[in-house]
């Protein structure tokens, strides 16, 4: 084993996971052993962009772009500002169920205006935790970058008709110095750092200060309820969706 890759496989084995497949975060192995190992999510994440640079990216491209483009209006016809975590974590599971390897990012956020707008940058400041939340969270279905909830934060009169859409791409930009005073963990800092893409009008940098996962099943989710249907049922509308 002289790889990244295999040492990872070697110690998810190693505490009893036998199906490595995207969403193996939910193994009863997995759960237990991150009592012990709180950054066990880290090292999924660490692995999911090992094994996805093994999967058909024309194919991933496919699979994550018929999922955005099934969530987003749903999202954004809700109409309710501030709601990246569920949004996100949402995104995560159409996702694993999909077969495709993903995780949420969360961390801090900075949205820069055009020169013209005569703005000053809005940050969501990583540190700024409200019930073991960060600033901001969107997620990386490698090599994506997706977040479908920039847009619908809270945003003044002057500022929001600089933002619209989602941020769905592959190519990012080295984001410019970090403008928060705590920094991230030396290990966040190497395995992913802060990158920035374009939105609109806009440039938007994210700096990542850590990983995460649902703290429950899929079936067992209640939240975000678009159009009237909550989470698996808005799943199996999408899976029929597709057989149409």
């Amino acid at each position: 084993m002289n790889t990244r890759f295999d040492k990872l496989k070697h110690a998810f084995r190693e505490i009893g996971i036998a199906n490595l497949v995207p969403g193996f975060y939910d193994d009863p192995a997995f759960l237990q052993a991150e009592q012990q190992v709180p950054s066990l999510l880290d090292a999924y994440a660490e692995y999911s962009v090992l094994a996805a640079a093994m999967d058909s990216e024309t194919e991933v491209e496919q699979k994550v772009r018929r999922v955005v483009s099934f969530l987003s209006p749903l999202v954004a016809a809700h109409g309710e500002n501030g709601k990246c975590m569920p949004t996100t974590l949402l995104v995560q599971r159409f996702l694993d169920a999909e077969g495709i390897w993903n995780f949420p990012q969360k961390g801090g956020v900075v949205v820069a205006f055009p020169d013209g707008s005569k703005l000053p940058p809005k940050e969501w400041d990583p540190t700024d935790c409200s019930e073991g939340t960060f600033g901001h969270t969107w997620n990386v279905a490698p090599p994506f970058i997706i977040d479908l909830t920039i847009s619908k934060q809270f945003y003044s009169a002057a500022e929001q008709p600089y933002v619209e859409g989602d941020v769905f791409v592959k190519e990012v930009s080295t984001a410019p110095n970090s403008p928060f005073d705590e920094p991230p963990s030396a290990t966040m800092q190497k395995l992913f750092p802060p990158f920035s893409v374009h939105l609109a009008q806009c440039s938007v940098a994210y700096y990542p200060y850590g990983t995460g996962g649902p703290t429950e099943s899929f079936t067992e989710v209640t939240e975000p309820v678009l159009d009237g249907l909550t989470p698996v049922a808005l799943f199996e509308r999408f899976r029929r969706k597709q057989t149409v």
